[in-house]
């Protein structure tokens, strides 16, 4: 860290060289280039039971949140899992 104007400013290379998007990006968010796709992702989740992240389905069961010890713990999802097919079978 340096100090500038009385301030402590990282060194150049920890700041990023220019910021993400660029001309291309302005211009899709301007024109709404993607309006289509951002309203039918927004339908599909205000519909989800998915309140938050992380959130995944496998085969049909919904893994949320609310069990994060099924995001890390493997034999957890795996009886998760079949007790899930086993309530569908």
């Amino acid at each position: 860290m340096r100090r500038a104007g009385g301030r402590l400013r990282p060194p150049a290379r920890a700041r990023p060289a220019r910021r993400p998007g660029g001309p291309e990006f302005d211009a899709a968010v301007l024109e709404t280039k993607h309006q289509d796709f951002v309203e039918a992702a927004d339908e599909v989740l205000r519909t989800s039971p998915v309140l938050g992240t992380p959130a995944m389905a496998i085969d049909g069961a919904l893994i949320t949140s609310d069990r994060p010890e099924l995001f890390t713990d493997r034999s957890r999802l795996h009886r998760h899992l079949r007790k899930a097919a086993g309530a569908t079978a």
